[in-house]
């Protein structure tokens, strides 16, 4: 059985993040991160974001970095 990640409203203007299991908490902080990246690009014209040191995040990175969605120029 696969378990997916769901987003849920805290208030009128917070939303928060129930993830799934191991596989679909990565899936959606990856397409999270590209969706962002790809609307800061459209609206501003590029992306900057600070990176967290660590094992935790390195499997998010490596498909981050595989996508071939971000201009990676911007």
């Amino acid at each position: 059985m696969k378990s997916y990640s769901t987003i849920q409203s805290w208030d009128e203007r917070r939303n928060f993040i129930v993830p799934g299991d191991h596989h679909a908490a990565i899936q959606f902080a990856v397409e999270h991160w590209i969706h962002t990246a790809l609307r800061a690009i459209q609206q501003k014209g590029r992306f900057a974001v600070a990176l967290s040191g660590g094992s935790t995040p390195k499997e998010i990175y490596r498909h981050v970095t595989q996508s071939k969605e971000i201009p990676w120029d911007k």
